[in-house]
């Protein structure tokens, strides 16, 4: 991968990779991309995915958080939080996020999302 890329290009190879479960070159992807779009909600978003998927909770969590913080009414990052939070083993803090997920948002629907972290694919 070539470190010049354009932002829209390499926001949707990165999410091509995450769809076929290569989390480690998607993050790569994600990274670059931030470069140039350091708050973009969805890089940040889907960076923090991959990294969870990666096992790599303590940089998913600083990574979410700062979404969260610049976007709180983004229910997915808070899902991806919370499951940052659970892989860290910090159980108090993922019962906590998750507690402010749902006062975000109380619709049967919506409330769903906050059980299973996802990226963003579009």
């Amino acid at each position: 991968m070539s470190e010049k890329i354009d932002f829209e290009d390499g926001f949707k190879q990165a999410n091509e990779h995450s769809g076929k479960g290569l989390h480690q070159e998607a993050a790569t992807l994600y990274r670059r991309c931030l470069k140039q779009q350091p708050n973009h909600e969805w890089a940040l978003n889907n960076l923090g995915y991959s990294l969870n998927q990666l096992g790599r909770f303590p940089e998913a969590i600083g990574c979410l958080q700062h979404v969260v913080l610049l976007h709180p009414d983004n229910l997915t990052a808070h899902a991806n939080l919370v499951t940052a939070w659970d892989g860290s083993g910090e159980k108090h803090e993922a019962l906590n996020c998750r507690s402010i997920g749902f006062q975000r948002d109380h619709s049967t629907e919506r409330c769903g999302l906050l059980h299973y972290g996802s990226a963003r694919r579009n």
